[in-house]
């Protein structure tokens, strides 16, 4: 019995509607979610085998400064910190950030670690009741407030730029106290980097990274929504250093590698909107060209850096990023 043609007209409706919505949906897949997930973890381990490097570079500059401590192995063991800390920050921009407190927390409070002239005993340096050792300054760390850090990138840039060279010297109790609380921590960072590494190549080997393209996005917005924030505060992450501005271009060009280079984001965002991409890419790079080789953001560029910032989060949440 031949087929009747109102059954044909059905039929081929349903086809074409069945290949609209393979072509609809084929841009938000792209590379299978195995494969984009290979390709993040990839691009994860080689920037965490660099913070490693970097962070293995800082650990010896600091030792060559407590060896011999005098203003040249103070400014190597300063630019070592830069690097260090900026790679850190490149590397981790898919992590969230609960997980790097140990590591980063900011701002913290001097008075929490040291004595200052306004408060000549106060700190874990001047509590000669408590041994500089991991254990303890691990229980102190951010004991009742994130600012009373005792561990990680900022307690080393606090002694590296802002403490009195003479205070880190060889010689009595509290120096002495002072010198085993930077080589604790110092050490104690690249243990912490190293099991941030690890724990990604574990994650690994239990099961097989997968990702898709929208989550990918959804992830983007929501870090660089927390940039934004934070550059409400922008002189206080790298405040001793002077470098915060180089903490949020270290984070934008780590969007701006993920966008364009073997994780390729723009394949997938250029296949919802080609022009919106290109408007995304051309603000990020303005971002980019913003920040100084060194030095901070003036107060009219750091307001242009937050429109920027804003903008760009804004640009990826406007793309549509249900999976």
């Amino acid at each position: 019995m031949r087929p009747h043609p109102g059954y044909l007209i059905i039929a081929m409706l349903l086809t074409l509607w069945g290949c609209d919505q393979q072509q609809q949906e084929t841009p938000r897949l792209l590379v299978d979610p195995v494969l984009l997930g290979t390709s993040v973890s990839d691009w994860q381990k080689t920037r965490m085998n660099q913070s490693v490097a970097s962070t293995t570079m800082l650990v010896n500059q600091t030792n060559r400064f407590l060896d011999n401590p005098d203003e040249e192995t103070r400014s190597n063991w300063q630019l070592a910190w830069n690097r260090a800390h900026e790679d850190f920050h490149h590397a981790t921009l898919l992590m969230p950030t609960d997980s790097l407190l140990h590591v980063d927390v900011w701002p913290i409070e001097p008075g929490f670690l040291d004595a200052l002239p306004e408060y000549p005993e106060s700190g874990i340096i001047s509590d000669l009741s408590l041994d500089i050792t991991v254990a303890s300054l691990q229980a102190q760390h951010m004991l009742t407030d994130r600012s009373e850090s005792s561990l990680g990138f900022h307690v080393l840039e606090y002694y590296a730029f802002d403490r009195p060279l003479d205070d880190m010297l060889p010689g009595d109790n509290l120096r002495e106290r002072r010198r085993t609380v930077i080589k604790r921590v110092s050490d104690h960072l690249l243990l912490e980097v190293l099991q941030l590494k690890n724990s990604l190549q574990e994650s690994a080997i239990d099961a097989l990274p997968q990702t898709t393209y929208p989550a990918l996005v959804a992830s983007l917005a929501s870090r660089t929504d927390s940039i934004s924030s934070a550059l409400n505060f922008s002189t206080v992450h790298g405040e001793f250093s002077g470098r915060s501005a180089q903490v949020i271009a270290a984070q934008f060009s780590a969007i701006y590698d993920l966008l364009n280079g073997e994780v390729n984001i723009n394949r997938y965002l250029a296949s919802i909107d080609p022009e919106q991409t290109r408007v995304l890419n051309s603000t990020l790079s303005d971002a980019l060209d913003l920040v100084p080789q060194q030095g901070q953001l003036d107060e009219s560029d750091t307001s242009r850096m937050q429109l920027l910032a804003a903008a760009i989060s804004h640009q990826l949440e406007d793309f549509d990023i249900s999976d």
